[in-house]
């Protein structure tokens, strides 16, 4: 969700915004927020994140789907929604990561990608 509420992707953007909906709707039904996952503790970054924020960052810099390794699985999407906004950019480096990432978010973002670009303006 996160992220995706501001993405330039209309279709990522549609999705986050069905999840805070319904977000809202559990915590008005009185769920808690620790409850669906809102609360946690400062986890900082990994290197991981930083090389891969570092490695898009740089336009020359070779990006490789290994990067995706290294990362926890609370900094998955996290890498989806930041990647997600260099493809929408133009950035296909990213691809093969979003690739990697094999998630339903990254397949979305992908798709969304491929759809917006293809359609006429």
């Amino acid at each position: 969700m996160g992220l995706g509420v501001t993405s330039p992707l209309s279709a990522v953007r549609h999705q986050a915004v069905a999840e805070l909906r319904e977000v809202i709707a559990r915590l008005n039904a009185g769920e808690t927020p620790e409850a669906l996952g809102l609360v946690v503790g400062d986890r900082g970054t990994s290197e991981a994140v930083d090389a891969l924020i570092d490695g898009v960052n740089d336009p020359k810099a070779p990006l490789d789907a290994a990067m995706i390794e290294g990362l926890a699985p609370y900094e998955r999407r996290y890498a989806v929604e930041f990647l997600s906004r260099a493809l929408a950019r133009g950035d296909e480096r990213v691809t093969p990561l979003l690739e990697a990432l094999d998630s339903p978010w990254a397949k979305l973002v992908l798709e969304a990608a491929r759809t917006e670009r293809s359609s006429p303006t």
